[in-house]
């Protein structure tokens, strides 16, 4: 016969495992290998990813609405997205289970995380089945702009690199991050990116939209490339 002590200790477990199945799941946004992404593996190689680790490791209520993570390929800047978005879900979930008791009444992530890429292609998705009246996938590109526009933790991979072309993309993430500015929900990103870089590829919205960035907190990360390097 199980033990009340042994049936929690079970029950635990199963939940830490559909979790983790969870997190490997929605952090597929980013690719599957950050999965395993934690702040306790991420080995900083120069002083400004220590700094830049300990900002990220900081960021939450109270900070500033928007971090911006800049530098070259390899750098690392994914892997403390990852790293943050595990975080803040691991820290819900564990709060939630516990007050509720059972998965199945786990509300959801907390925030939304992915390459800029994968959102214009859900996004674009949805516009050319609402014109051409599909409905396949159930949402509608206002659907996608609302849910981006005021989850509360957005955290974008990859910022900037849709194509300078994409004008109808370029005008609805203006949309989003405008909202994001104006309501202060805390949004984050990596790019490769300068500044005065991301203000060319967005064009007409360019300008505006790093302004509001840089209203935000934002850290330059340097060193080798981690991926050639390993």
């Amino acid at each position: 016969m199980t033990t009340c002590s042994e049936s929690r200790h079970i029950k635990s477990v199963a939940i830490r495992h559909a979790w983790a199945a969870r997190v490997g799941h929605l952090i597929a946004g980013i690719g599957p290998e950050h999965a395993r992404c934690r702040y306790s593996n991420y080995i900083p190689s120069t002083d400004l990813q220590a700094a830049a680790k300990a900002a990220v490791m900081a960021y939450g209520r109270g900070s500033p609405w928007s971090m911006v993570l800049a530098g070259p390929p390899g750098t690392g800047k994914t892997h403390l997205l990852a790293s943050m978005w595990h975080h803040f879900n691991v820290w819900k979930a564990r709060k939630e289970i516990s007050e509720l008791g059972t998965l199945d009444d786990y509300a959801g992530p907390f925030g939304v995380i992915a390459t800029e890429t994968a959102l214009e292609w859900r996004w674009r998705r949805a516009t050319d089945a609402q014109f051409s009246r599909r409905h396949d996938n159930g949402e509608s590109p206002t659907d996608i702009l609302n849910e981006l526009a005021t989850t509360v933790l957005l955290i974008i991979d990859d910022f900037g690199i849709v194509s300078p072309t994409a004008a109808a993309w370029h005008n609805a993430m203006n949309q989003i991050l405008c909202e994001r500015y104006r309501s202060g929900h805390h949004t984050v990103l990596s790019t490769n990116l300068r500044s005065r870089e991301v203000a060319g590829i967005y064009g007409a919205h360019g300008e505006r939209i790093a302004s509001r960035l840089s209203a935000g907190q934002c850290l330059r990360l340097d060193g080798p490339d981690r991926r050639r390097v390993a």
